[in-house]
């Protein structure tokens, strides 16, 4: 399998792709943890504040 790069013309620029995705990850409701094993958050909406 081959991969290309810079095949065509960025839609938009990288450093705007590369925030979005920190954002994604960030709002992700799944966490990784020091094992490298994977979980879902205990929130239900990972946005939402856990209040005590």
């Amino acid at each position: 399998m081959y991969k290309f790069t810079e095949a065509h013309p960025f839609i938009i620029p990288t450093e705007l792709f590369n925030k979005v995705q920190e954002e994604r990850k960030r709002r992700s409701n799944v966490i990784e943890d020091e094992n490298g094993n994977k979980h879902r958050k205990e929130t239900k909406y990972s946005s939402k504040i856990k209040r005590q």
